[in-house]
């Protein structure tokens, strides 16, 4: 989010009430049209008068012909709020009324087409402005006045809110306006940075209630809840939908609430803030009519027009609408439950519906925003499962579903390598370990939990690139060449952690070949879903740029250009380094302190491999240097040998122009 001026700021209600009021005297019987100018001024100025507004300077009165302008010089102060108020005379079709600050910037304007006009204008420092009146259609005299509301009032800078040791008292219900400029500024909301002064209001609730609080601001505003003032934050919002406009909404008990209005950034001024409460039903009620899922069934609903019911851990506390719902298992069982949804959803699941601390999974995204999934294992039980969205006000249309399987797996493609699942070279191919069992083991893991085993043949020797991603648990694939029941015949086998993305390349002969990918016994989750996928290149092709690649030395200074190459080479940083590259050959006669600096016109990436044609002899990798990123930097101790140093970018598409440079220092 970044601070936005307002250039067309709303009338604040405080002031547009007494501002229509006055519009309306001085168009009803009296006709600004008509040619009683005059009476229509008094009839606005008493009005006006009468809502605590007081007149600033003279008023001034003028005559313009049809497409004419004239502007009037006005000293306004600072942490004010200003009305000018613009009435045409006979022959008067519209009337046009701009403020300009001091640098000739227009802040405010007239937004209607009739012979009166109006804008409103809170300042934040002291202003030698003008008003210029344009006559946009008819001709004719007009008469200007500028308005502003006694010191003290709501809109006056400061006012209206109180502190967190000190908070005004808000009955719901009911709208309050106020400036923070000036205010103090000691708390600040999750939802932006919040250097700037804030207002503290103190709400009561008497009943399970969801409280809604909407803020329309001069400035980019910010609005969050608290159960205990600068400590627990239930909710909070910059932006809904743009900077001058912030909404939040959560479920509260009977008690206390404080509601902060603040600024993004250092940002303050003028506000209007409601606040209200919506009883709800009680949460044992609403758990009492959860629907019950069937295994293996989708469920499918929406949570739009749904309430806030329940809270999670993750997804910023879930405090979107969601719907809840039973789960019986009757046996001790391995149970995935995931949603897909056309919104940003979250899942979380518990013991005890009525009870946040009986929380045992909760997911935000699996695979995407619109994804989420729990995988996990239950004893005999009824559990809860809960639809929500992230944070607040996500909400839509979602298919649910809860799938059983026994805790030790079962049969089913590719579980065992006599029925190994084939694949699709250079495709991606799903993995799902939730229903099998355990057949194999890799060096690496793999004993114990549930594994899957695919095939594939290679027609030459090739360099394989074998990637995983997306796992909902911790594993370890392995790849066997000559045989698949027999370990001995592995080539490889890596490891990696929950929710990340791993690969490796290695070269391999002619034939078939099997991956497996299986469970980690270490991690919470052994078994679930993921992605696989294989890719070869051709060894021979892949030999010759490596033989081809350029020598390089200590001291030299290389420029490039990766826009024509292709992309050859991974690497563990930088998001595997899936751009285009180019690959440098190092020479080494003695053991040596080797830096390699590459910078560009694109986000670079820098490895260096002691081989030139496996991921497993990877030395070193950096994305972004100290200087940013398009910069990218290694330093090391490097024995006597080859190296290989390649120039990439960071994930996909960043190539472009770059330079190389390397320096060797003997030791």
């Amino acid at each position: 989010m970044h601070y936005r001026s307002n250039t067309r700021p709303a009338l604040a209600s405080s002031l547009a009430s007494p501002l229509a009021l006055g519009l309306l005297l001085a168009s009803t019987g009296l006709g600004c049209g008509g040619g009683a100018l005059e009476s229509s001024f008094v009839a606005v100025h008493h009005s006006m008068s009468s809502m605590n507004l007081s007149q600033v300077g003279a008023t001034q009165r003028g005559k313009l012909k049809k497409g004419a302008q004239a502007s009037h010089s006005m000293k306004l102060e600072r942490g004010k709020c200003y009305v000018v108020v613009g009435l045409g005379g006979k022959g008067v079709e519209n009337l046009d009324i701009l403020i300009q600050d001091s640098d000739g910037n227009t802040v405010a304007r007239d937004n209607t087409y009739d012979a009166y006009s109006s804008a409103k204008w809170c300042t934040q420092k002291n202003v030698d402005s003008k008003i210029v009146v344009g006559m946009a259609a008819g001709a004719g005299q007009y008469v200007l006045s500028v308005w502003t509301r006694a010191q003290g009032d709501g809109d006056s800078a400061g006012s209206a809110g109180g502190t967190c040791a000190s908070p005004v008292e808000l009955e719901l219900g009911t709208s309050v306006s106020g400036n923070t400029t000036g205010a103090q500024s000691s708390t600040q909301g999750s939802c932006g940075q919040a250097a700037a002064p804030e207002h503290v209001y103190q709400v009561t609730v008497e009943e399970r209630s969801q409280l809604r609080a909407v803020l329309q601001s001069q400035y980019d505003g910010m609005l969050y809840i608290m159960s205990e003032c600068g400590g627990t934050e239930l909710a909070c919002n910059d932006d809904s939908p743009n900077a001058t406009r912030s909404e939040v909404r959560t479920t509260v008990e009977p008690g206390t609430y404080f509601v902060v209005v603040d600024g993004f950034n250092q940002a303050s001024g003028a506000y209007e803030l409601v606040v209200s409460a919506s009883p709800m039903q009680a949460v044992v009620a609403v758990c009492g009519e959860a629907k019950a899922l069937q295994w293996g069934q989708p469920e499918s609903a929406s949570t739009q027009g749904a309430t806030d019911d329940f809270a999670a851990s993750c997804a910023g506390g879930a405090h979107s609408p969601d719907h809840v719902y039973s789960m019986e298992v009757t046996e001790r069982s391995r149970v995935r439950v995931h949603q897909r949804s056309d919104y940003d959803s979250a899942l979380h699941l518990r013991s005890t519906c009525e009870d946040s601390t009986s929380e045992i999974a909760c997911n935000d995204d699996s695979v995407d925003q619109q994804h989420s999934a729990i995988t996990t294992v239950l004893d005999p039980g009824t559990y809860y499962v809960f639809s929500d969205g992230f944070q607040t006000d996500n909400s839509g249309n979602y298919t649910l579903q809860a799938d059983q399987a026994p805790e030790g797996g079962g049969d089913g493609a590719g579980n065992s390598c006599s029925n190994a699942v084939e694949l699709d070279l250079n495709d991606w191919a799903d993995v799902d370990t939730f229903a099998l069992q355990d057949s194999l083991a890799g060096s690496c893991g793999g004993g114990d939990s549930s594994d899957q085993v695919f095939q594939f043949n290679t027609r030459k020797k090739v360099r394989a690139r074998i990637e995983v991603e997306k796992a909902q648990f911790a594993g370890a694939l392995y790849v066997r060449s000559k045989g698949c029941a027999n370990a001995e015949d592995e080539a490889l086998c890596i490891n990696w952690s929950q929710g990340e993305s791993t690969f490796v390349e290695t070269v391999l002969e002619k034939g078939n070949h099997f991956v497996a990918v299986d469970g980690d016994e270490g991690g919470d989750i052994d078994f679930g879903q993921g992605r696989l996928r294989v890719s070869t290149t051709d060894f021979e092709k892949l030999s010759q740029v490596c033989s081809d690649a350029r020598k390089v030395e200590g001291g030299d200074r290389i420029a490039g250009n990766t826009a024509s190459s292709d992309d050859t080479f991974h690497a563990s940083c930088a998001g595997n380094t899936k751009s285009r590259d180019d690959v440098y050959q190092l020479v080494l006669e003695n053991r040596s302190n080797v830096t390699i600096e590459l910078s560009g016109d694109f986000d670079t990436a820098l490895h260096l491999r002691s081989s030139c044609m496996e991921s497993t002899d990877e030395i070193a990798c950096n994305d972004d240097a100290e200087e940013g990123e398009r910069n990218a930097k290694i330093e090391t101790t490097l024995e006597a040998g080859t190296y290989y140093i390649i120039a990439d970018g960071f994930q996909e598409d960043q190539h472009g122009s770059y330079s190389l440079r390397v320096d060797v220092t003997e030791r």
